[in-house]
C-alpha cells in the first residue's frame, strides 16, 4: 500500500510538472508572437500608390472658391474640348455651381494646395471646429451634377444616375490631384467603393453629405466626355484613368471584337484660336449599385 502511494504521488507530481512546463512553454510562444506582432506595426507602412505627388488635402467647397475654381475651368474652354461651355464663365457662375450643388444635396469637393490644417480622424472630423487659412489655392475640383434636369429644373431624368464633372488646374496635372478628388467623390457617392483614402481630407463643419452615403444612394455614374472621331490622343490615358474606378466606355459587340459606342457628332470643338469641328461623345459608366436594390418609383 505504501508503495502504491509513493508511486501515485510520483505520478501525480510529474504531471503537474509537465503542466507547469506546458504553461510556460505557451506563456514563451505568446510573448514571442506579441514582439513579431510590435516588430512588423513598428515597420514604416507600404505607400499607397495613390498618393499625390506634392503636399495637399480636400475639403468641401465653400463660396470663397468660386474665382479659384473659374480660372481651372476658363483653361479648359480656350485650351482642351473637355468642357460643355465654349465661352468664358465668371466668378458669380461659379458661386451659383457651388450653391447649386449644396441646394441638390450632393457633394462637391476641392484639392488644396499645402498641407492638411490640422489632425483630424478618418472622416475628416475634429473638435473643436478648424482653423483653415487665411489663404488656399485651389488646384482642382469635383462634383456630380443631376442627370438630365427637367423643365422646371428641380427634377432629373432619374434621381439614381448622376454626371460627374472633375478638373484639376493644368499645372498640377498628372501628380495624383485628379485621383485623389475622383477617390474620395466616388468613395461618397458608393459605400461599397475600396476608398484608397491617400490624401488628406478635412470636413470642417462635419457635413454628413460628405461621408459614404451621406448623398443618397446611386445606381449609375457617368462621366461625358468629346472625343476627335478618330485617333484621340486622350482617350487611351483616360481610358486607364478610368479603369481605376472601375468606369468603362460604353461599347457595342460586333462578332469578337468590341467597339466604343459614341454619339457621333454631338460636340463642337472649341473655337478659341481654332477652327471648329465636330466631335463624338464618349461615355464612361460605373454601376454603384445594383438595379435590384432600388425603388423604381423614387
Amino acid at each position: 500500500m505504501k508503495r502504491q502511494y509513493q508511486t501515485a504521488e510520483i505520478e501525480a507530481n510529474n504531471y503537474i510538472v509537465a503542466l507547469e512546463e506546458q504553461r510556460l512553454q505557451m506563456k514563451r510562444q505568446a510573448k514571442a508572437s506579441n514582439a513579431r506582432h510590435r516588430a512588423i506595426a513598428a515597420k514604416q507602412d507600404e505607400p499607397n500608390l495613390f498618393s499625390p505627388a506634392l503636399d495637399m488635402y480636400m475639403r468641401p467647397a465653400e463660396e470663397k472658391d468660386a474665382a479659384n475654381v473659374v480660372d481651372i475651368y476658363n483653361w479648359y474652354i480656350s485650351n482642351s474640348n473637355i468642357p460643355e461651355d465654349h465661352e468664358p464663365i465668371t466668378e458669380e457662375d461659379g458661386k451659383w455651381l457651388i450653391k447649386q450643388a449644396k441646394d441638390d444635396k450632393l457633394p462637391f469637393l476641392v484639392a488644396i494646395k499645402g498641407r492638411q490644417p490640422t489632425d483630424v480622424d478618418a472622416q475628416g472630423r475634429s473638435s473643436p471646429k478648424i482653423m483653415l487659412p487665411a489663404c488656399e489655392q485651389v488646384i482642382g475640383f469635383c462634383f456630380p451634377e443631376r442627370f438630365n434636369y427637367g423643365f422646371s429644373g428641380k427634377f432629373a431624368r432619374s434621381r439614381a444616375t448622376i454626371n460627374l464633372q472633375l478638373y484639376v488646374h493644368n499645372e498640377y496635372t498628372r501628380k495624383g490631384v485628379g485621383r485623389n478628388l475622383l477617390d474620395r467623390l466616388v468613395h461618397c457617392l458608393n459605400p461599397g467603393y475600396a476608398y484608397k483614402n491617400a490624401a488628406a481630407w478635412i470636413n470642417p463643419s462635419n457635413n454628413k453629405l460628405y461621408e459614404a452615403e451621406g448623398a443618397g444612394l446611386f445606381h449609375q455614374l457617368l462621366f461625358q466626355v468629346p472625343v476627335e472621331h478618330k485617333n484621340d490622343p486622350n482617350i487611351e490615358w483616360l481610358s486607364r484613368f478610368l479603369l481605376k474606378f472601375l468606369f468603362k466606355e460604353n461599347v457595342f459587340r460586333e462578332g469578337n471584337k468590341e467597339h466604343p459606342q459614341r454619339l457621333t457628332s454631338v460636340c463642337r470643338s472649341t473655337t478659341m484660336g481654332l477652327q471648329a469641328h465636330f466631335l463624338d461623345l464618349a461615355i464612361f459608366h460605373y454601376t454603384a449599385r445594383q438595379e435590384a436594390e432600388f425603388d423604381p418609383y423614387m
